[in-house]
């Protein structure tokens, strides 16, 4: 098993994460303002 890969999957899966989760707060934000 190739760790750089694992590793840069994990990191890609985290960004992608944080920005759902950043655009679900933005949506809530706007939806309560």
């Amino acid at each position: 098993m190739n760790f750089k890969i694992l590793n840069r999957s994990l990191l890609i899966l985290l960004q992608i994460h944080n920005l759902t989760k950043k655009m679900s707060w933005d949506r809530k934000i706007n939806y309560y303002a």
